[in-house]
């Protein structure tokens, strides 16, 4: 008899809980005048060199990113990246299409700071730092994004909690991977 309530309590659960394979610590989205704000915690199994070889390897994303259908360098300089990426966010029956161009600011092996420059999206900035931990490697994602017209019709708080954990969890499935492989792609 003790059993169902706990038997009922992991029915119940959403499913991007099951997705997130223990890789999500923490994950928060607000969202105020027009913008969301997203906060997540999260843990690799991993060294954090090759958290970060992942976490820049743009060119191959389209491989084991679920959202994207095109992922590329536009130029290097030095530590700063210009990325353009396209894909198609999707959460239920909900979808959009979206674009963007970054420039990525790379501070090896322990920082990402994105800026878009053009885009879907009014506005995107996000902040990812790595931290060495017992077991691998902790990452702290922070993330300010304001949707353009026809996605603010589609995003929700929901949404946004679904592909920042799909999204991470691809990621982290990918770097554990490399991992078993001994470090390759």
């Amino acid at each position: 008899m003790r059993a169902w309530p706990l038997l009922l309590a992991v029915l119940l659960l959403p499913a991007t809980a099951w997705a997130q394979g223990g890789y999500v610590r923490s994950l928060t989205v607000t969202h105020a005048k027009g913008a969301y704000l997203c906060d997540a915690v999260l843990f690799a199994p991993v060294p954090q060199p090759l958290a970060f070889d992942v976490l820049t390897d743009v060119d191959r994303m389209v491989e084991w990113v679920p959202n994207l259908r095109q992922s590329r360098v536009l130029s290097r300089q030095g530590n700063v990246v210009l990325i353009e990426q396209v894909g198609l966010a999707q959460f239920g029956l909900l979808s959009f299409n979206f674009s963007t161009e970054r420039r990525l600011v790379l501070d090896r092996p322990t920082a990402i700071d994105a800026v878009q420059l053009r885009g879907s999206a009014n506005r995107y900035n996000s902040s990812l730092r790595l931290t060495p931990e017992t077991g691998g490697t902790r990452l702290d994602y922070h993330a300010e994004f304001e949707p353009g017209l026809l996605a603010a019709i589609v995003i929700s708080r929901e949404f946004m909690e679904h592909e920042i954990a799909e999204q991470f969890t691809a990621m982290i499935q990918e770097m554990v991977r490399r991992n078993a492989m001994g470090g390759s792609r």
